[in-house]
C-alpha cells in the first residue's frame, strides 16, 4: 500500500473511530419469495445488508431455472459489494471460491471501477486489494430455455428510448431499478410490460458517510446490470439489452503516470465483454448481455432520437432533475448532461424544439463558455459525467458555427476559432453503425 493511501485510510478510520479495518467478507445471500437480502461483513463495522424486492417477475424458479437464479444472485452479491467496501478500502477481500474470470472482474471493479473515487481522494488503488485464489474452474452455466423477448433497462434518457424503438417488434420488457420521473413516463408512453426492482441500501452506509467514510463514484451500471441479469434469468428473457454507446470507452482523464480514469467505465466495452462472458459461461448461456448501441456515436443516436419525434416531453437525462425526495424538477440547465444533450440535439432540431425540451438556450449563455470548452476537449479533461467524446462535441460546435441560425449564440461564437475541426467533421459521426459484431438478431435492428 502506498504511503499516501495508508495516510488516507488512517484518516478515515480515525474519523470513524475504528481500528484498522483489514477485511471485507461476502457472507451470504438470503431470498424469501421475491425479496433478496445481500450480506457482507466489514471489519470494525459489522454486518451490512442490502435488500432488493423484485416486481413483475418471480424468483421462485425450479430445476435449472432455480440453479441459474441462484448463480445470478451470487454474481449480483459479488458485484454489489463495491458500494460498501469503498467506505474504508480494506485490503483483504474475502469472497469465498470464485472463478478466475470473476476474480478478474472484481479486480477491475475495485480498480478501474473505483478509479474516479481514487482520483477524488488522491490515492492509487492499483495493487491495493487482495482476493482469494480462484477456484480451478467455474461451474458450467445451465441453459434455461430463454424464449421471452429482451429485457431493456430504461434510464429515462434518449439512448434507451432509441434502443426501445429499435426492438419494439421483439416484444421487449422494460426494466428499471428504483424507477422515478422520466423512467415512469417512458414506461407509460411505451406501453410494454415492465419489471422493476426496489433497491434498499443499508442505512449504515449513509451513517458511515456522515461520519467521514470514503465516499464517491461507484460503478453503478455494473450493479444495475447484475440486478437485470437476475430478472432476465428469472423471467426467461433471451437478452439484457443496454444502451451504452462507443463514447463510454473514452477515458475522462489520463494521469501523468498513465492511469486511464473513466467515469463511464462500467458502461465501457471492456466491462461489457467481461461481464457478458461470465453470464454466458457461469450463469445461463442463452441469456445474452450486450449494449445494442455500442457501435453508435452519440451524435448518430441524437439524430436518430430527433427523428422519433414523440418523446420530447417524456425523456430527461439530467441527473439533478429529481432531487428533494422525488419531487419533480425539470432540466437544471447547469450540469454537463444538460449541456451535452442540448449540444448533441441542436444540429438536428430547430432552435424552438430543442429550447422547448430543455427550457432555454444553453448555447447562448456566456457563463457556460468554459463548461462547453471542457466538453469539446479544450481543457485538461472532460467533465466527470456520462457525456460524449470530446471530438463529438467539437464537431457539433463546429457545425453550429457554420449555421447562421446558431453562429451568433454566445458559446458558439466564443469557441468557434478554438475548435480543432471544421463543420464537415460532423458527418464522420453520422455514418451507419457497423453492427456486424453484435450477435443475431441484434445485428439487424439498427
Amino acid at each position: 500500500m502506498t504511503t499516501m493511501l495508508q495516510s488516507a485510510r488512517s484518516r478515515v478510520l480515525d474519523d470513524l473511530g475504528l481500528d484498522a479495518s483489514s477485511s471485507f467478507t461476502w457472507t451470504g445471500v438470503e431470498r424469501e419469495g421475491n425479496e433478496v437480502s445481500l450480506h457482507w461483513d466489514l471489519d470494525g463495522v459489522g454486518r451490512l445488508t442490502e435488500r432488493l424486492v423484485f416486481h413483475g417477475v418471480s424468483l421462485d424458479g425450479t430445476g435449472v431455472r432455480r440453479t441459474a437464479i441462484d448463480r445470478s444472485l451470487r454474481l449480483l452479491h459479488l458485484v454489489a459489494g463495491v458500494s460498501y467496501l469503498k467506505t474504508t478500502l480494506p485490503p483483504d477481500l474475502r469472497t469465498g471460491p470464485i472463478s478466475p474470470a470473476v476474480r478478474d472482474l472484481l479486480a477491475a471493479i475495485t480498480t478501474d471501477g473505483l478509479a474516479e473515487l481514487a482520483w477524488d481522494h488522491d490515492v492509487d488503488l492499483r495493487g491495493h486489494f487482495t482476493f482469494p485464489e480462484p477456484a480451478t474452474a467455474p461451474e458450467a452455466a445451465v441453459p434455461i430455455g430463454a424464449t421471452a423477448g429482451p429485457l431493456v433497462p430504461i434510464g429515462g434518457g434518449k439512448d434507451s428510448i432509441v434502443t426501445l424503438d429499435a426492438v419494439a417488434d421483439h416484444e421487449p420488457t422494460l426494466f428499471a431499478v428504483n424507477p422515478r420521473g422520466p423512467i415512469l413516463r417512458t414506461f407509460e408512453a411505451a406501453g410494454h410490460p415492465t419489471v422493476t426492482v426496489d433497491r434498499h441500501l443499508d442505512p449504515e452506509l449513509f451513517a458511515l458517510n456522515d461520519r467521514g467514510a470514503v465516499n464517491g463514484h461507484v460503478p453503478v451500471t455494473a450493479i444495475v446490470s447484475a440486478i437485470a441479469v437476475v430478472a432476465a434469468v428469472a423471467g426467461g428473457h433471451s437478452a439484457v439489452l443496454l444502451s451504452n454507446e462507443r463514447s463510454a470507452d473514452q477515458a475522462t482523464v489520463v494521469t501523468d503516470d498513465g492511469r486511464a480514469i473513466n467515469h463511464q467505465w462500467s458502461k465501457s466495452s471492456a466491462f461489457e465483454r467481461a461481464f457478458a462472458r461470465i453470464v454466458a459461461d457461469e450463469v445461463a448461456p442463452d441469456v445474452t448481455y450486450l449494449s445494442l448501441l455500442r457501435p453508435a456515436s452519440e451524435l448518430w443516436i441524437a439524430r436518430r432520437f430527433s427523428e422519433l419525434g414523440s418523446w420530447d416531453t417524456v425523456f430527461n437525462s439530467c441527473n439533478r432533475a429529481f432531487h428533494l425526495q422525488g419531487q419533480r424538477r425539470e432540466w437544471c440547465g447547469h450540469c454537463p448532461k444538460c449541456r451535452f444533450v442540448f449540444l448533441a440535439l441542436a444540429p438536428f432540431m430547430g432552435r424552438d424544439r430543442v429550447v422547448g425540451i430543455l427550457g432555454r438556450d444553453l448555447l447562448d449563455d456566456p457563463d457556460q463558455v468554459d463548461d462547453y470548452a471542457a466538453l469539446a476537449g479544450l481543457t485538461d479533461h472532460k467533465p466527470f459525467e456520462c457525456v460524449g467524446e470530446a471530438e463529438e462535441s467539437a464537431a457539433a460546435l463546429a457545425s453550429l458555427a457554420a449555421d447562421p441560425d446558431w453562429a451568433d449564440d454566445a458559446v458558439v461564437a466564443a469557441l468557434a476559432d478554438r475548435l480543432p475541426v471544421g463543420p464537415d467533421a460532423l458527418e464522420s459521426f453520422l455514418a451507419t453503425p457497423d453492427t456486424s459484431a453484435l450477435p443475431a438478431p441484434w445485428d439487424q435492428v439498427l
